[in-house]
């Protein structure tokens, strides 16, 4: 998977003056002059702005489609681990993991439609790995990867499969 940066790519709503991206920036790369302003010099393209946004002043890809593509990939695709790119030792898994799927950066990166496109495209269980966390200058961003992956379970718990998505700690 190809790293996600910040870059003129990403767009965003100059008429967006609420603070919530602004106050969730780990990086503290968004301010409000008027509108949002980006220094894109500061920002670590984590995209924590993307999902705390509840107008959805920001467009970004969020790596969904290549995360998807090499989960179809794996051969045997009954449980996989996603971990962030910075974890140390992403390819350390237990032996009845068929697959570790790094991202190219923060989970922060992933909502909840990631999580869902894993099992539509045949993952069984998804278990996401925050046992790095702790360690990471992003770790303030834990919340909102958790509040992702319970938005993620709520949609799952219509179909009695929100147990098969779980994170590792």
């Amino acid at each position: 998977m190809s790293a996600i940066t910040a870059s003129a790519s990403w767009a965003f709503d100059a008429f967006a003056t609420c603070r919530a991206c602004v106050d969730g920036c780990p990086a503290t790369a968004l301010r409000i002059e008027g509108s949002v302003a980006l220094d894109l010099a500061a920002c670590t393209a984590c995209g924590a702005c993307v999902h705390v946004c509840p107008v959805g002043a920001f467009e970004h890809s969020d790596g969904l489609y290549n995360l998807l593509n090499c989960a179809e990939c794996l051969v045997d695709r009954e449980r996989v681990d996603i971990a962030c790119a910075y974890h140390p030792a992403a390819a350390t898994t237990d032996r009845a993991v068929d697959g570790v799927i790094q991202t190219g950066y923060c989970l922060s990166e992933l909502g909840a439609s990631t999580y869902i496109g894993l099992k539509a495209v045949g993952v069984t269980e998804i278990r996401v790995r925050q046992d790095a966390c702790q360690t990471c200058p992003l770790r303030v961003l834990q919340p909102q990867i958790a509040q992702s992956i319970r938005r993620a379970q709520r949609i799952l718990a219509a179909f009695d499969m929100e147990d098969e998505l779980v994170i590792v700690e």
